[in-house]
């Protein structure tokens, strides 16, 4: 009897694993998109100090309302987002950090190439005390963003605002 049980639990447990852990990774990135764009993308105009943070090589900016509707655009993308159990390592990585008003960080890492050659791209997302972090391969996404983070701002969406070093 025992001979049977253990192999058709064994074979159960494996099923469910299976079936739910890529439910439960499409549900965290439904999760970060909803809340991306229903929670942080909505207090940069309703909190003080009204714009986003955006820290990089080339300084500290306040975006423009174009330049963060485009970077909501490249980070958003359901179909290419990846959670990720497990956080990768950003330290040395050419980044990104935009600071909502809410307190939410979320980190864009430029990860290099995966296996496959496409560029490969960490979004690290801190907020109320919880980091989650994806990964978006062969979009683009941390150019993107780098860009609408640079002094001149993406194309014709307007020049970021520089802010002091020591601004909240």
């Amino acid at each position: 009897m025992k001979k049977i049980v253990i192999p058709i639990v064994a074979l159960l447990l494996a099923g469910v694993l299976f079936i739910s852990l890529p439910l439960y990774k499409r549900y965290r990135v439904g999760g970060f998109v909803r809340e991306f764009n229903n929670i942080h993308m909505l207090s940069w105009s309703q909190l003080d100090p009204g714009y986003v943070r955006a820290d990089s090589d080339q300084g500290s900016f306040a975006l423009t309302s174009g330049n963060l509707s485009y970077i909501s655009g490249a980070l958003t993308r359901e179909g290419n987002m990846v959670y990720r159990f497990f956080r990768p390592k950003t330290d040395g990585l050419p980044q990104v950090v935009l600071t909502f008003p809410d307190g939410a960080v979320i980190t864009v890492a430029d990860g290099g190439t995966d296996r496959s050659g496409r560029d490969l791209t960490y979004l690290l997302c801190t907020y109320q005390g919880k980091t989650r972090a994806f990964s978006v391969a062969g979009l683009g996404v941390y150019e993107r963003v780098s860009v609408c983070a640079s002094p001149g701002g993406f194309g014709d969406m307007g020049e970021n605002r520089p802010l002091e070093q020591d601004s909240p």
